[in-house]
């Protein structure tokens, strides 16, 4: 009984590390890019904001979707599996495009907004999973506690800084998408691709369609993240920094 009384206040304790890791990240970031990045302060926090509400209404949209789909289909048809794969990317980037080109057209035109908009639609993200995270500290079910451990948590927060970054590149690419919609449309394409493959791999594990150790997930989500990231890299220093 001790045991286990001890084992849940440690689980607490990672619980705390790895929610004030994933609340307090996006926050410095976003006070980093305000201070320190060019561009009119007004403008960074529209921008942020705008990154906000694209990931709040897509994935409200997206899961209102989603559930119609599955009243359809049912839960355990292939349908399911598809739709859930696909439909992050999709749901995610096509907001992304339409608030960016929202942006432009509103006279936005310096190529930073797409890493404000990266910044707020990762971030709010990560707010949210910290602050759910923190209330799990408050149940009273002493299984769902022994369930979380120290390395999950740390792994989790640290998964949190690579969607950011990934969050981040993949705004870049929809943003020279938005800038020239009929030379480069295959940024939007790429983007859409990449986001899937990022969310398929822990959605296949969490199906049990394989099996693999948390940490080998996270080593392939940074992998994709460090390459999306120079690849965004190389497209963000060939953009004029004014349209």
């Amino acid at each position: 009984m001790n045991d286990t009384s001890s084992d849940v206040e440690f689980n607490k304790a990672a619980i705390y590390v790895g929610s004030i890791i994933e609340i307090i990240y996006p926050l410095i970031l976003t006070i980093l890019w305000i201070i320190f990045l060019k561009g009119k302060k007004k403008q960074k926090f529209v921008c942020t904001a705008f990154g906000l509400l694209g990931f709040i209404l897509s994935t409200n949209f997206e899961s209102f979707f989603v559930n119609s789909i599955l009243k359809i289909f049912g839960n355990r048809s292939i349908i399911r599996y598809i739709i859930l794969s696909l439909c992050p990317g999709l749901f995610e980037e096509t907001a992304r495009y339409i608030f960016l080109d929202n942006l432009v057209s509103k006279g936005y035109t310096h190529k930073n907004i797409s890493i404000g908009y990266g910044i707020g639609h990762g971030g709010i993200e990560s707010l949210i999973i910290g602050f759910n995270l923190f209330l799990v500290s408050f149940m009273k079910k002493t299984d769902i506690l022994e369930d979380i451990n120290f390395n999950n948590c740390l792994f989790g927060a640290l998964e949190r800084f690579f969607a950011i970054l990934i969050h981040i590149s993949l705004s870049i690419l929809v943003y020279k998408s938005v800038t020239d919609k009929k030379k480069y449309y295959y940024c939007f394409l790429i983007a859409i691709l990449l986001h899937n493959i990022v969310d398929l791999i822990p959605l296949l594990i969490k199906l049990r369609i394989f099996e693999m150790p948390i940490y080998w997930v996270e080593i392939i989500i940074a992998f994709i993240s460090t390459c999306t990231s120079l690849y965004a890299g190389f497209e963000y220093n060939k953009l004029d920094e004014e349209l």
